[in-house]
């Protein structure tokens, strides 16, 4: 049988969490290779993508394809044509749409269900292909797995998709994360940043993950903790341009932190360190770097929304997303 799984997430310079879940995933099936003994692999991604380590450990089975097309239509025509030529049996998507097309067996990963849920804070053109994408992806996919039994419920409520094609599979993180972090290997910069304690929030500055509201609770803990920092780590997003002005509104404007996006280990290490991990976002598929702080033994403030509630239970703070009173009160507990 000839599996082939769209690689070409995992393959980014710079991954979000479904690019590192994806590339995490793919390491593990290459790690235990009897999973997929006997089956041809092709792991299809975009030209120019560093897979050379990769490629030294993964088993003799694999190989990579580079998928020449259009950005825009890379998924659904390039990626298509490439799977369909090489006579592709059963095809997996572990981060990106279903190449619609393609007439064969498919798994598809389902990673949460937020444009449907907080609609307002995506773009109408954004959210209206990808909405699409996904609502056929689901239809089309023969087997669906759900990173959590919320997502999985959430999917037959919004789209009718068949229950009996669902599967709940729980992301998971490396157990020895702190050893991925030697100290001496972090620039200068960061290390520097952790002198003073401070809060730490991870992701895309979107509307979505409610940095406003966190700003405003920011805001009132300063008050009376004058050392306390709020370190901002990931890429701008939808939304950032009204995040930006809450920031520079702040009187505390000087102790809020923007990163950037970070490579891993710089990234594991900020949250090493940080007093708590907040993350009070109005809709999450799962959160993971909520349980990659967990892992580190980092206390989370979260918001009470359904899929934090499922997966962190009595592991962490819950707090009302909507009222910066009770994200302070929630730091404060922490604190």
């Amino acid at each position: 049988m000839i599996i082939g799984i769209d690689a070409s997430r995992a393959f980014m310079e710079k991954r979000s969490g479904i690019g590192e879940y994806a590339r995490e995933l793919l390491t593990a099936l290459a790690d235990n290779e009897y999973l997929l003994a006997g089956q041809k692999i092709i792991l299809f991604v975009k030209p120019g993508q560093a897979v050379e380590s990769f490629a030294k450990k993964m088993p003799a089975n694999w190989s990579f394809c580079p998928v020449r097309f259009f950005p825009f239509f890379w998924s659904q025509l390039g990626l298509f044509f490439k799977a369909h030529f090489l006579g592709v049996d059963l095809f997996f998507s572990p981060s990106h749409a279903l190449p619609l097309l393609l007439g064969k067996k498919t798994v598809y990963v389902l990673h949460g269900l937020e444009m449907k849920e907080v609609p307002h804070c995506y773009s109408f053109l954004g959210r209206w292909v990808n909405e699409w994408l996904l609502r056929k992806s689901l239809a089309k996919a023969d087997k669906i797995l759900a990173v959590s039994q919320t997502t999985a419920q959430k999917a037959v409520e919004f789209y009718k998709t068949n229950p009996g094609k669902i599967k709940v599979v729980y992301q998971g993180v490396k157990k020895n994360l702190k050893q991925f972090i030697p100290e001496e290997k972090i620039r200068p910069a960061l290390r520097k940043l952790v002198e003073q304690p401070y809060l730490i929030y991870v992701g895309s500055l979107e509307k979505r993950k409610n940095i406003e509201k966190l700003t405003e609770a920011f805001n009132l803990i300063k008050r009376k903790n004058e050392n306390l920092r709020l370190v901002l780590l990931g890429n701008q997003g939808y939304g950032y341009f009204s995040i930006r002005k809450k920031i520079a509104a702040s009187v505390w404007q000087s102790d809020i932190k923007e990163t950037g996006y970070l490579e891993e280990k710089e990234k594991i290490f900020l949250i090493s360190q940080a007093q708590c991990l907040v993350c009070v976002s109005l809709a999450e598929g799962f959160g993971r770097t909520v349980l990659e702080a967990l892992v580190l033994g980092v206390p989370v403030v979260v918001s009470k929304i359904k899929v934090f509630t499922e997966l962190y239970r009595e592991q962490a703070n819950f707090v009302d997303q909507n009222s910066p009173l009770q994200i302070a009160a929630g730091i404060k507990k922490v604190l």
